[in-house]
């Protein structure tokens, strides 16, 4: 298994406890999809599930990621990276100071 089979889900305490049935929901459906679910720490952006996918350029995350809609989008980028992310599933995309932030805390 490759890394781009693989979905990071963030497991910060707080989020997951806050967010328990949306996290739950996403680990399921990355599991019936055959994405391996590996778990982090948490990455900083406390705003619902937070996710992991591995790209050839590096790591993206998305966050607020609690509608089904979001799941099954995230689930396919994580599944095909190479096709990128959907446009709707962009505006749940860490950037700036946030994408920093989490960069440094998936590094240690």
């Amino acid at each position: 298994m490759n890394k781009s089979d693989t979905l990071l889900l963030c497991v910060g305490k707080d989020c997951k406890k806050a967010h328990r049935q949306a996290f739950d929901r996403l680990e399921s459906r990355a599991n019936k999809a055959g994405l391996s679910v590996a778990f982090v720490k948490c990455q900083g952006s406390c705003e619902g599930p937070t996710a992991v996918v591995q790209t050839k350029d590096g790591p993206r995350w998305f966050e607020k990621l609690q509608s089904d809609k979001a799941c099954e989008q995230v689930i396919e980028f994580a599944a095909s990276p190479r096709r990128g992310p959907a446009k709707k599933l962009t505006k749940l995309e860490l950037t700036g100071k946030k994408r920093a932030k989490a960069a440094k805390k998936l590094a240690k």
